[in-house]
C-alpha cells in the first residue's frame, strides 16, 4: 500500500477519465432536462416573440417516481414488540439528518442519474453525517469480470483535489490527495477504516444486466423534446394566424379614410371590397399528435399522466386504479427492492459504527402510495365476513384498526352507557 509521500495514479487517473466520460454525459442531459433545461427548436429573430415551448415532462416524471417511493414514511423494524436501543439510535441517526428530505434527495438523484451513492461521514459525540453523493463527481472501481467485487471508490472534491476510499485486505483505507502534476498524485491525509465495508454504499436506481450502473428513469427524455417541439410548432401557428386578418381588394391603402364617428372607414371607390381572411383549420391533428407523443412519453416511462385523466378519475374504482398503474407499480416494486435492500444494508452499518455489531436490522414496511376508496374496502371486508371467510381481528386489521385496542375502547364505552343508563333508572325511580 503506498505511504504518505507519493501515490502514483497515472493509470486510475487515466480509467477514471475514459469511465466518466462514458457516462457523465448522459448524466449532465437527465440532469438538465430535470431542471427543465430543454432543446429551444424554433429559431427567434431580433425583435420577434420567443414561441418556444418547454413542457418539463422530464421533471413531472421523477418527482411522480420519488412521491410514489418516498412520499409517505417508511418504517424501519428490527423486532416486533418494544423499540430496541438499536432501533432508537438509527431512528436519532435519520432524524439528525432530516431523514424525509434526505430520502426525497436520495430518489431524485437515483430517478435522474440511474444510481445512488450515500457517504457515511462519523462524528465525534454526535450521531454520523448522511451525504447523498454527487454521482457526476464519483467514480467506481471493481474486480475485471465481477461487478460485486468494488476495490476503490474515487469521488472529485476539486479540481484538483480527490478522496479515494481504497480497500486494503480486509479493511479499507480513505485517502486525500491533491495533484502536484499531471497524472501524479500527492497524498496529504491518510486514515484506515476499520471496518470491513467502506463508508461509502451504492446501489442502483433501476436494474441494468450487466452492469455496474443502474438505470435512470430518464432514459427516454428524447421524448420530451418531440413534445416540446409540437407544442412550440402549435403555439407559432396560433399566434401569426389566430387573429383574423383584414383583405381589401379593388383600392389602394391611401383610399382608405378614417372618420370621425368611432374610429368608422370610408372607401371612395364603390367597386372595392373588404374582408377578413380567418384560419380554417382548429389544428386537431397537431393536438392528437401532441397528445400521443406526451402519452408514449409516459407510457415508454412505464408511468400515468395524470393530467390526461382527470376528467375519469372520480369513475375508477379501487381494481380500475390498480390495472391503470400497473406498470408503475411494477417498477415501484424493483425499486422497493433495491432501494429496500440499500437502506437496510446502510442501517446495518450505523449500528456496527455505533458499536452494537453487524447485527440484521430487520425489514422495512412500504405504505401503500395509492388512494384506496374506503366505500369499497369496507364493501368488500364485510362481505368476507358475511361468507365466514375472514376473522373480525383480521378484518380490523386490514382496516388499519388496532384490534385490541379497538376492542379495550368499545368495553369502556359499554361501561359508560351501563352507567348512564343505571343513573336515569334510579331518577325515573325518584320521580325526576
Amino acid at each position: 500500500m503506498p505511504g504518505i509521500n507519493e501515490y502514483d495514479m497515472s493509470a486510475v487517473d487515466k480509467a477514471d477519465k475514459e469511465e466518466r466520460s462514458a457516462r457523465q454525459d448522459h448524466v449532465k442531459a437527465a440532469w438538465a432536462y430535470y431542471r427543465g433545461e430543454h432543446k429551444k427548436h424554433l429559431k427567434v429573430r431580433p425583435g420577434q416573440p420567443d414561441d418556444n415551448v418547454v413542457l418539463n415532462l422530464c421533471g413531472k416524471l421523477v418527482r411522480s417516481a420519488v412521491a410514489m417511493l418516498f412520499g409517505q414514511v417508511v418504517k424501519y423494524e428490527l423486532t416486533e414488540g418494544e423499540t430496541t436501543p438499536v432501533e432508537s439510535y438509527i431512528a436519532d441517526v435519520w432524524r439528525a439528518n432530516k431523514g424525509k428530505i434526505l430520502l426525497a434527495d436520495i430518489g431524485i438523484s437515483g430517478s435522474v442519474t440511474g444510481h445512488v451513492a450515500v457517504k457515511i461521514v462519523p462524528r465525534e459525540g454526535l450521531p454520523p453525517r448522511l451525504i447523498n453523493l454527487d454521482m457526476e463527481r464519483l467514480s467506481i472501481f471493481w474486480k475485471q469480470g465481477d461487478i460485486d467485487d468494488v476495490l476503490f471508490y474515487v469521488f472529485r472534491t476539486g479540481t484538483d483535489t480527490r478522496q479515494d476510499i481504497v480497500r486494503d485486505g480486509e479493511s479499507w483505507r480513505v485517502l486525500d490527495l491533491e495533484r502536484k502534476r499531471a497524472g501524479q498524485w500527492s497524498v496529504v491525509n491518510e486514515v484506515l477504516w476499520g471496518y470491513d465495508w467502506p463508508p461509502i454504499l451504492d446501489w442502483k436506481n433501476l436494474p441494468a444486466p450487466h452492469l455496474y450502473y443502474g438505470t435512470s428513469d430518464l432514459e427516454e427524455y428524447k421524448v420530451n423534446d418531440t413534445v416540446n417541439f409540437i407544442a412550440s410548432n402549435t403555439g407559432r401557428i396560433i399566434r401569426v394566424h389566430a387573429h383574423p386578418k383584414t383583405i381589401g381588394t379593388g383600392m389602394e391603402a391611401t383610399d382608405v379614410v378614417e372618420t370621425s364617428v368611432d374610429s368608422f372607414w370610408t372607401i371612395a371607390n364603390a367597386e372595392a371590397k373588404v374582408h377578413n381572411l380567418e384560419m380554417e383549420s382548429d389544428l386537431r391533428s397537431s393536438i392528437e399528435f401532441y397528445q400521443m407523443m406526451r402519452g408514449a412519453f409516459f407510457s415508454l416511462s412505464e408511468a400515468v399522466d395524470i393530467d390526461s385523466m382527470k376528467d375519469r378519475v372520480g369513475q375508477l374504482t379501487n381494481f380500475g386504479l390498480r390495472v391503470l398503474f400497473k406498470d408503475a407499480l411494477d417498477r415501484l416494486e424493483l425499486k422497493r427492492s433495491l432501494y429496500g435492500e440499500g437502506l437496510i444494508e446502510l442501517n446495518r452499518r450505523l449500528a456496527d459504527l455505533q458499536g452494537f455489531g453487524p447485527a440484521n436490522v430487520g425489514v422495512l414496511h412500504w405504505a401503500d402510495p395509492l388512494p384506496e376508496n374506503r366505500g369499497e374496502e369496507v364493501e368488500a371486508i364485510s362481505k368476507e365476513r358475511e361468507l365466514g371467510t375472514v376473522s373480525k381481528e383480521t378484518a380490523a386489521a386490514d382496516l388499519g384498526r388496532d384490534w385490541e385496542l379497538e376492542q379495550e375502547r368499545m368495553a369502556d364505552e359499554t361501561v359508560g352507557e351501563d352507567d348512564v343508563g343505571t343513573r336515569m333508572l334510579r331518577a325515573f325511580e325518584r320521580g325526576q
